[in-house]
């Protein structure tokens, strides 16, 4: 066990910062690389090096709790337990610090929120206590209070991504665009060898519509990290919203190969978002057999959540291609693959079905089947804080029954709370208004959804849906050069 004469060891050994208590000082130089993975938003690299700490010192409680948060599943939780089990001697803001892992592990969202915002308030020199109660306000839609932590902690730590990307993207929901492009560049300039820096400067300028600018930010991203998949996928979509689709779909080849360096939902989401894009051009029977492609491979591989995914996809396509029946069925065999999966990602499947379903039973006019599938919806624990369209489709959901029910005004109230760039959302939305009878605010709705320049989440598992919409619909492409 930990003892009080255990030496303290901290990163920033100055008031208001968050102790950091072991007795080695190789485990406290891994905790710190680690954690800071983690909040860059590189799980994998950031769990393989807190084992390494952990395996340094088994019982170090703040690593254990940080490689609960970084390892999905029971597993995350058995090490987060684990960390609170050995925090009963350790400094006040460390234990609190562990407990508010523990309780967002556990689900226990308002706990969490509130030792999250309790913490950096006590530890205001502390970026990753600012970084925890930043996040935690951008997920709640509390975009004040989340600029009010992330400029903190951007303020401590100008050259870290895990500080200056979210600040950056919550300018960005607030159409902060100005702000957004000043914090990016600022961080390229303080980490200009830094991948992820010339990854977000790229996504802002496509936001603000200067596509070349982005372009060139992506292409940097990719010659500092090879592997920096989301950067080629950036510039794909920056060809498909110049109507270059086959110069698009080198881009998309070009980050499949880099995916392939990456875990395999890295890998997946390029196969998906290939499958989507033949589909919005019309080439169903290609879509479609990418799919299947998809689930034979990770049937081969013994990848189980590739195979479960691999339904939810079909059904989905299968949903917006008309075929309700064969939707259903797939939905149905996704949810039957799904009990061979565990925790989050389990769950996160579950939730993509259960809409799925919904949005299928309202298709064929089966209400009850419909309602049934919203309360699966509301069975599920809650998605984790950043996985924000997961967080919502449990209000897009109950908007749709709005709607379904000819409730217009309820509809609209509900997907107001949504994030501006959750275009399932906005969907509906334009269904909603045009329910209401309020064509004007419909039309603004689809003219934001034309020109929104979004590059879809799917580092974080989101379906390409802007890009679908966009392509589907017919959005006249910009100028410009392959």
């Amino acid at each position: 066990m930990l003892h009080l004469c255990a030496i303290i060891l901290a990163a920033a050994p100055i008031t208001g910062a968050i102790p950091v208590t072991a007795t080695s000082a190789k485990a406290v130089r891994l905790f710190e690389e680690g954690r800071t993975a983690v909040l860059d938003l590189d799980s994998a690299r950031g769990a393989k090096t807190l084992r390494e700490a952990v395996a340094a010192e088994p019982e170090f409680a703040l690593a254990l709790a940080w490689l609960g948060r970084a390892v999905r599943g029971t597993d995350g939780l058995v090490f987060v337990q684990l960390a609170k089990d050995f925090s009963g001697k350790l400094p006040e803001l460390e234990r609190m610090e562990i407990e508010a892992l523990y309780a967002e592990k556990k689900g226990d969202e308002d706990r969490a929120r509130k030792l999250k915002r309790e913490l950096a308030d006590a530890a205001p020199a502390d970026w990753v206590a600012q970084v925890l109660a930043g996040t935690q306000a951008q997920s709640d839609r509390k975009s004040q209070a989340a600029l009010l932590y992330l400029q903190r902690a951007a303020t401590l730590v100008p050259a870290r991504p895990g500080a200056s990307i979210p600040l950056a993207h919550t300018y960005l929901g607030q159409g902060m665009l100005g702000e957004a492009l000043a914090t990016a560049k600022k961080l390229v300039a303080q980490a200009p060898d830094d991948s992820r820096a010339y990854d977000t400067l790229g996504e802002i300028y496509m936001r603000i519509d200067r596509l070349d600018d982005a372009d060139a930010a992506f292409e940097q991203a990719t010659k500092l990290s090879p592997d920096a998949w989301m950067a080629f996928v950036g510039r794909a979509y920056v060809r498909f919203f110049r109507g270059h689709q086959a110069a698009a779909r080198v881009m998309l080849a070009r980050a499949k190969e880099a995916a392939q360096r990456a875990p395999a939902p890295a890998q997946r989401m390029v196969d998906v978002t290939i499958a989507w894009t033949q589909l919005a051009v019309g080439s169903s029977d290609q879509a479609l057999r990418a799919v299947d492609d998809l689930e034979k491979t990770a049937k081969a591989h013994g990848d189980e959540s590739g195979y479960a995914w691999a339904a939810v996809e079909r059904g989905e396509m299968l949903f917006e291609l008309g075929k309700r029946d064969q939707a259903r069925a797939q939905i149905v065999e996704a949810l039957q693959r799904s009990e061979k999966l565990n925790g989050e990602d389990a769950n996160g499947l579950r939730r993509v079905a259960f809409w799925a379903a919904q949005r299928n039973a309202l298709a064929l006019g089966r209400k009850d089947e419909a309602a049934k599938a919203v309360q699966g919806l509301e069975a599920l624990p809650p998605a984790p804080p950043d996985a924000t369209s997961m967080r919502e489709m449990l209000t897009a959901a109950r908007a749709a029954q709005a709607i379904g029910s000819g409730n217009g005004a309820q509809a609209v109230s509900l997907l107001s709370s949504c994030s501006r760039t959750n275009f399932r959302c906005q969907q509906q939305m334009i269904e909603a208004q045009t329910l209401l009878g309020n064509q004007r605010a419909a039309d603004e709705t689809r003219a934001w959804m034309a020109t929104a320049n979004v590059r879809d989440g799917l580092s974080q598992g989101d379906d390409p849906i802007y890009l679908y919409l966009r392509m589907r619909f017919g959005v006249p492409p910009k100028a410009g050069t392959p």
